[in-house]
């Protein structure tokens, strides 16, 4: 049995991976400050995997916790909304958080069969050409996009100096169960709480910016499958839907989802800082590796996604 550590296991990806790879048969150790997850996205599987309170930052704890791993799934992050207020602990948890899982992965190389490291195509920054694939250059706009552009550089150093089998996905906008919805939370949750209580979504800017917008399951099975792919072992894919869809369609997708045609018009303020006008994600070396299709199409997922947060609002 291949015994598997988690960081950041009880966030939405985190938990949802959890299970999946528990349904591949593997001992699972859930790693996580609870800053941001939460125990209950743990409910299903709770008694079934090791959950153990520690933080990436420090490095004693993810000690403890490693000891004797086959694999590692790094997904402990600080996002980008927080970034963009608290860039000191989005450094620390994701840049030196993952400096401090490279350590300990080298500590354990001798039975370490993987490494993980959950990227973003954010590093990507303001890109040159689409779909973007992995060897368009970096060119981060935000604190977050940094921090995680210097979490991939540890994880390169520490494959070519010691050897560590790692391996780098880049995820693209990620969304379904479990998502946060309230504080810093990304669009889709942000839209569906506020059309679901009757209130428009709020669009910063003109709403014609795209992104590429991916159900939680798909990119889960990505992130397994790219960590069974020998042939990215020091290398990075990228896992999206590979489509490009407006913020103003998404808007009245959901509108549409929950009937409110009509009733409800998205309402317009102000750009953001930091954020990106096009996005989207050339997926063609993960589905030349290893397969990789999406199969939740944006309209589905969403349904999905507002029937399970009317069961668990």
């Amino acid at each position: 049995m291949t015994k598997v550590l988690i960081t950041g296991g009880a966030g939405f990806i985190g938990s949802t991976l959890a299970e999946a790879l528990l349904e591949r048969g593997d001992e699972v150790i859930v790693f996580d400050d609870f800053s941001n997850g939460k125990i209950q996205n743990l409910s299903r599987v709770r008694k079934q995997i090791k959950i153990v309170k520690g933080d990436v930052r420090n490095l004693e704890d993810l000690r403890a916790a490693t000891k004797h791993v086959d694999e590692i799934f790094h997904l402990a992050v600080k996002n980008l909304r927080v970034s963009l207020v608290q860039p000191i602990p989005v450094h620390d948890v994701n840049t030196t958080g993952t400096l401090n899982v490279c350590i300990v992965a080298k500590e354990n190389r001798k039975k370490l069969k993987r490494l993980v490291f959950t990227s973003t195509g954010e590093v990507y920054g303001l890109a040159q050409y689409f779909p973007i694939d992995v060897n368009h250059p970096y060119g981060s706009t935000n604190v977050y996009a940094a921090s995680k552009v210097a979490g991939e550089m540890y994880i390169k150093t520490y494959y070519h100096l010691y050897k560590i089998p790692s391996v780098i996905v880049r995820l693209f906008n990620t969304y379904g169960p479990r998502s946060v919805r309230t504080g810093y939370a990304e669009v889709i949750p942000k839209f569906v709480n506020r059309v679901r209580k009757g209130l428009p979504p709020i669009i910063h800017g003109d709403g014609k910016q795209t992104r590429d917008f991916t159900y939680v399951s798909d990119i889960v099975s990505g992130i397994i499958s790219a960590s069974e792919c020998d042939e990215l072992v020091g290398d990075a894919v990228n896992l999206g839907s590979g489509k490009e869809t407006s913020i103003n369609e998404l808007a009245e997708t959901i509108i549409q989802i929950y009937g409110k045609e009509g009733k409800i018009k998205p309402k317009h303020t102000k750009p953001r800082i930091g954020d990106l006008r096009r996005s989207v994600a050339d997926i063609s070396k993960a589905s030349r590796l290893f397969g990789y299709k999406p199969k939740v199409p944006l309209k589905l997922g969403l349904k999905k996604y507002a029937e399970w947060l009317a069961v668990n609002s």
